[in-house]
């Protein structure tokens, strides 16, 4: 009735609305996929169909302390979980380390998930929004692989938007570098699992 020829769905929010394997379903699913529902009412009235994806996702606040997602949490110099937000479902959330390995890996995986439905594409939702600086002991290795330095020289940052007055520009400079270059990673793969599955990535 309005007019319009694509929708933009979101299959995770705070749970995945599909039975992922790649992150928690929502408890009350019941086994229903709603990518697939919504698809098959876009291909009935011609509207194209794209699943909304967030690069750096938040994860709902009570998995911090199961050992499956534990590599998953934004962690500070202490390697407590920080970044506590409430989402938009009013729903305490925690933020995801984007520069780990695991979440890296999951987000892939999530990709492949989405693509294995009958959708046109994946749309991205910023992809250099970065939600802190992690201090968890994968962020550690590897940021100390890339720049030779020792990420606690970020003490005083964690969250990188609030002002340089007194930080340590180096390092955060190096940080950003690494971070960015582990995005430009993510894209290309993202788009290679996009692409090869005959879909658009937007």
């Amino acid at each position: 009735e309005l007019g319009g020829d694509t929708l933009r769905f979101q299959p995770i929010g705070h749970y995945a609305y599909y039975p992922s394997k790649a992150y928690v379903p929502h408890a009350e699913l019941g086994g229903r996929d709603l990518i697939d529902e919504v698809s098959r009412e876009c291909r009935r009235l011609g509207i194209h169909h794209y699943c909304y994806c967030v690069y750096c996702n938040t994860m709902p606040l009570e998995l911090v302390d199961n050992p499956i997602f534990a590599g998953w949490v934004l962690r500070d110099p202490e390697g407590k979980p920080y970044g506590n937000d409430v989402g938009y479902g009013n729903s305490p959330e925690i933020k995801t380390c984007s520069t780990g390995d695991i979440y890296r890996q999951q987000i892939r995986k999530v990709v492949q998930e989405l693509c294995a439905h009958d959708i046109d594409g994946v749309y991205f939702d910023g992809p250099s929004g970065y939600r802190g600086i992690c201090f968890c002991e994968n962020c550690r290795i590897n940021f100390k692989h890339f720049s030779g330095m020792d990420i606690d020289r970020l003490r005083d940052v964690q969250d990188s938007d609030h002002g340089l007055h007194g930080k340590d520009v180096k390092a955060l400079a190096a940080w950003y570098d690494w971070a960015n270059k582990l995005t430009g990673e993510d894209l290309l793969d993202i788009r290679k699992i996009i692409h090869g599955s005959g879909k658009f990535m937007l």
